[in-house]
C-alpha cells in the first residue's frame, strides 16, 4: 500500500496466486478496509497482471459499489 494504491510485485518466488491475493486482503485490511467489499475479480485480474510485472491499483477501484438503485 502506497499512497492509496494497493501495489503487488512479480511472483519472483513462484508462490501461488492464491496466496498473493490473501496478502492483498491482509495489507487492505490491515489498513483499514473492509476486505469483505473487494471485487474478487479485480483482485484477481490484478493478481494475474503481477506475473509479468509489477503492477498497482487505486484503493478504491478494487471495491464492489452500490448502483442509484440499490440506495434507495
Amino acid at each position: 500500500m502506497r499512497d492509496g494504491r494497493l501495489l503487488i510485485y512479480p511472483n519472483v518466488y513462484l508462490r501461488p496466486r492464491a496466496r498473493a491475493a490473501t496478502e492483498a486482503l491482509q495489507a487492505l485490511g490491515e489498513s483499514g478496509y473492509d476486505t469483505a467489499r473487494v471485487d474478487s475479480a479485480r483482485l484477481a485480474r490484478l493478481v494475474r497482471q503481477s506475473q509479468r510485472a509489477a503492477t498497482s491499483t487505486l484503493v478504491d477501484s478494487l471495491f464492489v459499489t452500490l448502483g442509484a438503485e440499490q440506495h434507495e
